[in-house]
């Protein structure tokens, strides 16, 4: 996988998430915003990400980018 192919990232952090791997699931979704910060859908699943590690200022913070972009 291309560390720069934002699509690929963004399943595998997905992946990830649906396993309970929540760590890679942060680092594979917030380099797939890196890389395409226009696209609402990561930013979104950033949000669920960082909800599930209970870091709720994080995830109010990061859906409030999800409006601003949308």
């Amino acid at each position: 996988m291309s560390p720069d192919h934002a699509d690929a990232l963004h399943l595998k952090g997905l992946v990830a998430f649906q396993t309970g791997v929540s760590d890679e699931a942060e680092a594979s979704i917030r380099r797939a915003v890196e890389l395409r910060p226009g696209e609402v859908e990561f930013r979104a699943n950033l949000a669920a990400v960082l909800l599930r590690q209970d870091r709720i200022d994080e995830a109010e913070q990061t859906c409030s980018d999800v409006l601003r972009v949308d």
